[in-house]
This record gives structure tokens, sequence and C-alpha cells, in this order.
């Protein structure tokens, strides 16, 4: 039996369910307000779906978890699964609608749909748009009847463990997760909570490897691209990624500082494995250089992000407060473009 401190301990053992319930923020949240702005803050909780992200997670489960597949996805004949934004438009519906058909859904919310997922918005295709959501009632039947599951293409499952056997023969990856056979473990999709003053943070590690020779430990997220794996750190501009990295850190790092043996652990720089959804997958792993950067923010290039902690300190204020405009900015008088731009961030 392992005398070795078990990293689970600092873990926050809740269901996926209970996880994605709890009002704490996550970095998804964080990161889409610093995006959309103040403007779009009563959306930060409404479910984004797309193909792109569908693949992720199935990549994801193949992955970390593949015991967990036949719990969360059917695969179906191709000819029954919509694609595309339509597909999108689909699991909008199936996700914010209790309708145990689609020919239930009111034809309001199917419109209310298409707009969000950008599917033919212009209302001249409104009767098209509902011929074309009703025509995919076979898809939207057998996901009711399936409880939830995802149902796949066999093309997807195959694209994705294309990716999947990619990254398991990729060197720079196995050295990545490499531990030692009696004193390293690893641990996937753990979840972790805390809080800042009065702000409750919450965050799920995809695979968190421990080397207790060395006393290390290091989180490392899997990531998805539509772009050449190359091109990733154009990918951390856009979705800041760098937030995910830090906030991580300072989760992960609070709680072992709270625990009598791992407080004396090293925690590593944030790494990223990253694999395209598309053409032949090349992975490679990255690592941020800020990771203990998170009271400060970071910078790539002449791309600069604020601290994640002052960003989530606003997002709560403006969430509890219920105020809908920026509380910097003056409306009794002319506002510089330049500051308010300054101010928002």
């Amino acid at each position: 039996m392992s005398n070795h401190p078990d990293f689970r301990d600092l873990a926050w053992d809740v269901s996926e369910e209970v996880y994605r319930a709890d009002p704490a923020l996550s970095y998804s949240k964080i990161s889409r307000f610093l995006r959309e702005g103040i403007g779009k803050i009563d959306n930060l909780d409404d479910k984004v779906t797309s193909a792109s992200l569908t693949f992720g997670s199935l990549v994801d489960c193949l992955f970390t978890a593949p015991e967990e597949f036949p719990e969360r996805y059917v695969v179906a004949n191709e000819d029954n699964v919509p694609s595309g934004k339509l597909k999108d438009v689909i699991d909008l519906l199936l996700s914010s609608t209790t309708y145990a058909k689609v020919v239930e859904v009111p034809e309001e919310e199917i419109h209310k749909a298409c707009i969000e997922a950008k599917y033919y918005i212009d209302d001249r295709y409104k009767s098209s748009r509902l011929k074309n959501v009703h025509g995919c009632a076979e898809y939207f039947d057998a996901v009711r009847k399936t409880q939830g599951k995802n149902i796949i293409t066999q093309d997807q499952l195959d694209k994705a463990m294309a990716c999947v056997n990619a990254l398991r023969a990729n060197t720079g990856v196995s050295k990545l997760l490499e531990v030692p056979v009696f004193d390293g473990e690893i641990f996937y999709q753990q979840k972790f909570t805390a809080k800042m003053g009065r702000v409750g943070l919450r965050c799920m590690a995809d695979i968190i490897t421990v080397d207790h020779a060395k006393k290390l430990v290091r989180i490392i997220d899997l990531k998805t691209t539509s772009k050449v794996e190359d091109d990733f750190p154009e990918s951390v501009i856009e979705w800041n990624y760098g937030i995910q990295a830090q906030m991580y850190y300072d989760i992960i790092r609070a709680r072992m500082n709270q625990h009598e043996q791992f407080k004396d652990y090293e925690l590593d720089d944030f790494h990223f494995i990253v694999v395209r959804n598309n053409g032949t997958p090349r992975p490679l792993a990255f690592k941020f250089d800020q990771t203990k950067g998170g009271k400060v923010g970071y910078t790539i290039g002449d791309h600069s992000v604020p601290s994640w902690r002052k960003v989530a300190a606003e997002l709560e204020y403006y969430l509890s407060s219920g105020v809908r405009h920026y509380k910097e900015i003056n409306a009794e008088e002319v506002n510089s473009i330049e500051n308010v731009y300054a101010k928002r961030l």
C-alpha cells in the first residue's frame, strides 16, 4: 500500500451534473464576459453548442475517460444525424427545451434557436428553417429516447479515434504524461472549488500528473482545434486560454497549500496538448510560461489580458448587484473612447 498522499483529497468529489449546475464562476464564464462584454452578461450561462465543441468533447472522453463512452454516446446512421449549423440548432433545442418530439416545440422557440445558432437568421427564411428543423425529427426524437446521450456518426467516431491514436503515439505527449511507475499517478477530470473573497470559483482539470519522487504536480489541458496545431498561440489569444492556465494554477495551488504534505510540492507551469480536428492530426504540447502571473495578467506579443482575478471580481459585482453598465463610466460626461475601452478591461 502506498504511503504517498492522495491528490484526490484536494478535489471536489461531485458529479459533472452537480459541477456544471454550481453558480461559482468558471474559466469559460469569465473568459466569455471578457470577450463579449456587459451587454451579454445575462446570457453567460446560455449553453453554447457547435460541431467543434461536440468533437472536442468526444476526443476528450476517448482519451481521458474511455470507459464513459457507452454512457455518453450513441453511434447512429449518418443519414439520420444533421450537420453544420442545423445540428447546432437541434442540439440547442434539445438542451433548452423538454419536449419529447421536435414537432411539439413552439415555432417561436425554433426561430429563436436558429437565430442564436446563426442558421438562416433572416426572417425571409422562416418557413424554410422551420421545415428543415422538423426534418430532423428522427434525430431529435432519438436523442430524447437515449436520455440525453450524444448521438454521433461512425465517421465522427473514426476521426476522433484518429486524433486519440495520434496523441497516444506522439513522443512529446508521452513524455509530458510520463510519471514514475511506483511514485507517480495520473488523474483525469478532477474538479476543484475555491473562494476568492466573496467570489466562488470552480475548475475541472483534464489531466493532472503527480510525481511523488520529485514532488512535482502538473496540470494539462487537452484542446482540439480547427487550425493546424502550430497556430495554437492564435487560439490562446482568441479564447483567453491564458486566463484558464492562470486561474487553474491559482485554484489548485491554493488547495495544495492547505494540505499538510502537498503544500511542499511544486506546481509546474500549465501545459496544453493540442490536436487538430480535421486533416491529418499532428499533436503538439505547449507550456504557458506566464502561468504564475495570475495577479497581473499576461501578454502575448502586443496582446495584453488583465488579471483573471480582476475580471472575476468585476463580473461578480455586476451579477450580484444587477448593474448592467460599466461602473467606471460616467453617463453625465462626454467619455473618451480610449478611456472607456481601457476601463471595461
